[in-house]
């Protein structure tokens, strides 16, 4: 009976371990089902998020590919025709160069050949002025080498042009001085009459040596006798005409290309002027 009770009391025992780790089973089973209902809603909120994320991620990453590779095929196409357009340019420059090359080649060889016949020509130039100065003319009687003949003829013409010049402008000051002037005017072309003569008879002289005129004769004297034969009026015969005719007078130098004003002058005037002349004592030289 005890050995019965005893083991009625086990079993219950049993049972109720059974019952309570049965509840404690479920409970877990129930809470792991509900954390595993939680999670997988958990998951699948979070998996779609992480599939839209993605899929933006892409679709960014396949609009930037499209762009870039778009972006690389034009590059591609200007650096092509940026290429075409460069060769096609240095073709051209070099066919440029090729032409411009040949021109100046050919200039090359036209300006060698210019400097050669100037050469030429001046080796002749050389010789021939050598051999006129080494050749020996006859000049007024005496024989002289050529280029003393010229350096004399030249010295004098330079000496004598170079004081004529000088003189003229310090006549002019003179030549200014009413009536008195007359005077000034009268002894400065004499002397530019001399030089103009002795100028001519040293030029026909050289040329007269040179061969280039006959060796007497009129038509190799002409020009030096014509300017060695002209005379300087006197002061009174240019004071006489200065009062016959002023006007006429001016006309006469206006006729070389001078340029002068034009002159009006009353016979009043001229007569004031003849009475200061009175007045003054001048009388022109004869």
């Amino acid at each position: 009976m005890a050995r019965r009770d005893h083991r009625s009391r086990t079993m219950l025992s049993t049972a109720s371990v059974i019952r309570w780790s049965g509840r404690r089973m479920w409970r877990w089973f129930f809470a792991v089902l509900f954390l595993a209902a939680v999670a997988l809603n958990v998951a699948t909120v979070t998996s779609i998020a992480a599939f839209n994320g993605v899929s933006a991620i892409v679709a960014a990453a396949w609009d930037t590919a499209d762009l870039v590779q778009s972006r690389h095929a034009s590059n591609l196409a200007a650096e092509r025709a940026a290429r075409e357009t460069a060769e096609a340019e240095a073709t051209r420059l070099g066919r440029a160069l090729n032409v411009a090359q040949a021109d100046l080649d050919e200039a090359r060889r036209v300006a060698d050949a210019e400097v050669a016949r100037l050469r030429r020509a001046l080796e002749v130039a050389d010789a021939d002025l050598d051999a006129a100065r080494r050749s020996v003319v006859t000049f007024r009687g005496r024989a002289i080498p050529q280029n003393e003949m010229i350096d004399t003829v030249v010295s004098g013409i330079e000496r004598r042009t170079a004081l004529g010049a000088t003189r003229n402008v310090t006549a002019t000051v003179g030549e200014a001085i009413p009536l008195w002037g007359i005077a000034v005017i009268v002894g400065i072309t004499g002397l530019e009459l001399r030089d103009a003569c002795e100028n001519m008879r040293d030029l026909e002289d050289m040329r007269r040596a040179l061969s280039m005129l006959p060796a007497t004769g009129e038509d190799g004297d002409s020009d030096a006798q014509e300017v060695c034969g002209r005379t300087v009026p006197s002061g009174a015969e240019i004071w006489q005409r200065v009062r016959d005719s002023p006007s006429d007078v001016w006309e006469a130098i206006r006729a070389y290309d001078v340029e002068l004003p034009d002159i009006r002058m009353p016979s009043w005037a001229l007569s004031w002027i003849e009475g200061v002349r009175v007045r003054l004592g001048y009388e022109p030289s004869e």
